[in-house]
């Protein structure tokens, strides 16, 4: 930390840093694949104990299938977020 510290004193014009310590709450998640129009996309399951809260489908994933497949990003998301329910339904 002090080398960073200095670092910032003697390059920059600065007079003074404010130093904060950040602390970072996460659910409990793991990725499933679904198939969606015979292309595989991520979805990212967050869970807290056995109740799950959220089914996330990875972004990049779907905009691919999107292009490929001459789709509306958004079709795809609600297309692969339909099958991960379907899995845990």
């Amino acid at each position: 930390m002090e080398k960073i510290i200095d670092c910032i004193f003697s390059e920059t014009t600065t007079n003074g840093l404010r130093i904060s310590e950040v602390k970072r709450s996460i659910l409990d998640r793991k990725i499933v694949e679904v198939k969606v129009l015979d292309e595989t996309i991520r979805v990212k399951v967050s869970f807290e104990g056995k109740k799950i809260l959220t089914l996330s489908p990875e972004y990049e994933d779907c905009r691919l299938v999107a292009l490929k497949k001459g789709l509306s990003l958004k079709k795809v998301f609600q297309m692969a977020q339909q099958k991960a329910n379907e899995i845990y339904e």
